[in-house]
């Protein structure tokens, strides 16, 4: 959601920021922490049912194999609050977007129509009816705003004549660590894997899966980010 989203459209200004050699190493870093952070996720999921558990859906499940039910909820509450931030995002971004398309109507009800359109997809059982979702309206959409925003950045720099300057990098690290936050965030997919796996019809070709996933993460980033920062 992030990797295709407002994660893909914040690494432009966060790009700008530190300059382009940070910009791109924290690209690889940010996208090899996510790749692991997810495969380790999916480790823990084949460790619990060594352990006995039939069923592992989501990330409270391991919570619960780890730590009890305590962790059970500990893992809950935080996810969901994390969640709710997100879709919170999402939503104001949506509406904000709406609103230079269409200016006839004020931001807040862009919000609410979003909000209401968006409501169904929470009635979906699991991963996979959201997946066939995901792999028509989100592909269509995302593949539109990398070409979109791709052709736009590079026209824009071909018409600069080369008259901007570009920063090698920057040498504050409190902008530097902020930029790794921005970064973190645009590959902030892991919240559903647990899920994704579970509804996978052959769970064990995940470690690939997520490999490629990310890999093409990494090249839908870069590209973007530098059109954009050009």
């Amino acid at each position: 959601m992030t990797a295709g989203g407002e994660g893909m459209l914040a690494l432009t200004r966060a790009t700008a920021s530190v300059g382009y050699l940070p910009a791109l190493i924290l690209l690889i870093v940010c996208g090899a922490i996510g790749w692991l952070m997810v495969y380790l996720l999916y480790r823990c999921r084949v460790m619990a049912q060594h352990m006995g558990r039939e069923f592992v859906l989501a990330y409270e499940d391991l919570g619960e194999a780890a730590f009890g039910k305590v962790g059970r909820t500990v893992v809950a509450v935080c996810l969901h609050i994390s969640l709710i931030g997100t879709c919170c995002i999402v939503i104001l971004l949506l509406g904000q977007n709406s609103y230079h398309i269409y200016d006839g109507i004020s931001v807040t009800w862009w919000v609410i129509i979003w909000a209401v359109i968006l409501l169904p997809l929470n009635w979906l059982k699991t991963m996979r009816e959201i997946g066939y979702v995901s792999n028509t309206f989100g592909v269509a959409s995302v593949l539109m705003s990398v070409i979109g925003l791709s052709v736009g950045g590079f026209v824009q720099a071909a018409k600069n004549h080369g008259d901007v300057e570009y920063e090698l990098g920057v040498t504050q690290p409190l902008t530097i660590f902020a930029a790794y936050t921005t970064f973190s965030f645009a590959y902030a997919v892991t919240c559903g894997s647990t899920t994704v796996v579970h509804d996978m019809r052959t769970p064990t070709h995940a470690p690939k899966v997520f490999f490629f996933a990310f890999a093409t993460i990494v090249i839908q980033l870069g590209v973007v980010t530098a059109a954009a920062y050009l």
